[in-house]
């Protein structure tokens, strides 16, 4: 069972109060994972962070990898004329290969926006005004 207590003051100085209040009603009722609202709300951060994290620390791995050795080492070269491909793109044929990537990444991209809009759409404004 879980209960949230409404403070004017932020801090866990209210928390011996709860406690002796709780035990007062149910001695045999103990109290576990209390938290301040700002402790549950990093709690339910740290997962993202964490998440983000990785994702900074694959990028610049896979910044260092795309730009190995055999490219660093080609700083001194001088300029060659460009090939054909360069000038002029890829062949029409060759734009069949990136369909797949481009949905997926469209897809991945969209689906974490489309689901929480579409939940919300669901809810009815006077239920939810009525929750406070």
């Amino acid at each position: 069972m879980t209960f949230a207590i409404r403070t004017a003051d932020r801090s866990a100085s209210l928390l011996p109060v709860i406690r002796e209040t709780v035990a007062r009603l149910n001695p045999n009722l103990p109290l576990v994972a209390v938290r301040t609202l700002d402790q549950q709300v990093e709690h339910h951060l740290r997962q993202e962070r964490l998440f983000a994290l990785f994702c900074v620390g694959f990028a610049v791995l896979a910044a260092l990898v795309g730009h190995g050795p055999g490219d660093w080492s080609r700083r001194g070269e001088k300029f060659h004329e460009p090939s054909a491909e360069v000038l002029y793109g890829p062949r029409a044929e060759e734009y069949a290969h990136w369909g797949a990537p481009v949905a997926g990444i469209r897809l991945v991209g969209t689906m974490p926006v489309a689901i929480p809009a579409w939940c919300a759409c669901r809810v009815d404004p006077m239920v939810a005004l009525r929750q406070d």
